[in-house]
């Protein structure tokens, strides 16, 4: 099991593939497994470090506040920790929260930044519904939360018969996933707590935003307010789709990304 001493935790992590280097970051309740459905189309490509950050995972889960910047500086220090000089960086949900400090506060590790479906600032209705999910957890764990994120996560579609073997491969993922329910509380709070709509402006990286044309988590006025702020940031709208489009739709995604390092 590889991990790395980082910023006083032991931090997991997994190398995949040759090529261009990619971080991949993913949001609350998740770990590096959740980027299974992308992983075999990117490592044909990319040199892919997955990680579990500060909460997650089989990284540690100290007892302390958490903050979107304080994970950015974990991973930035696992990038040295593994000889990676700079990678672009991917952010998922709250990864993508993460991927903004990565921009703000390491931007020598930065080659590029893809936010997908994430916010610049948390609103009342998300912070409501972040802080809604952690008390499910606290009663009946990470799994019990499953059925209760699916209609804000998934595309109407998705619920169809013909979807029922993802929808089986989904499950398995979170129920394989243990994460107790303190360190969810506790990246919840990061989460709700984020802002950075005052420092994006100093991002330099080339940027991306992604969001789902249907996403009612976090819809698109969260993707606008990134391209406001971040200078020079293209929006990339995705039709039909809704907030979980790269589990969803991980081909889509994937190719997305790949156009966009592409043009490097």
């Amino acid at each position: 099991m590889p991990k790395k001493h980082v910023n006083g935790i032991d931090m997991y992590y997994e190398l995949h593939g040759e090529g261009t280097p990619v971080v991949l970051i993913q949001g609350l309740g998740g770990n590096h497994t959740f980027w299974e459905p992308n992983l075999p189309q990117l490592v044909k490509h990319c040199r892919i470090l997955l990680l579990d950050y500060r909460g997650a995972g089989d990284t540690d889960k100290p007892e302390m506040p958490y903050s979107t910047h304080m994970f950015a500086d974990d991973i930035a220090g696992l990038m040295d920790a593994v000889g990676m000089k700079q990678a672009h960086i991917v952010g998922r949900s709250m990864g993508g929260c993460i991927a903004q400090w990565l921009g703000i506060a390491h931007p020598e590790k930065v080659l590029s930044l893809v936010l997908a479906a994430t916010w610049g600032r948390a609103d009342g209705m998300l912070r409501h519904t972040l802080a809604a999910w952690t008390r499910i957890v606290e009663l009946e764990g990470l799994p019990g939360l499953l059925d209760q994120i699916l209609p804000w996560c998934w595309s109407r579609a998705f619920f169809e018969p013909d979807k029922a073997d993802e929808l089986s491969t989904l499950k398995k993922l979170v129920m394989q996933n243990r994460q107790p329910a303190d360190a969810f509380k506790r990246q919840s709070l990061a989460g709700q707590e984020h802002d950075a709509l005052a420092q994006i402006k100093t991002i330099a990286s080339r940027t991306v935003v992604m969001v789902g044309e249907d996403d009612i988590l976090t819809p698109r006025k969260f993707a606008d307010q990134l391209v406001e702020h971040i200078p020079g940031a293209e929006l990339m709208l995705l039709p039909r789709l809704g907030h979980a489009f790269y589990e969803e739709r991980p081909a889509v995604f994937n190719n997305a990304a790949l156009g966009f390092w592409a043009r490097d």
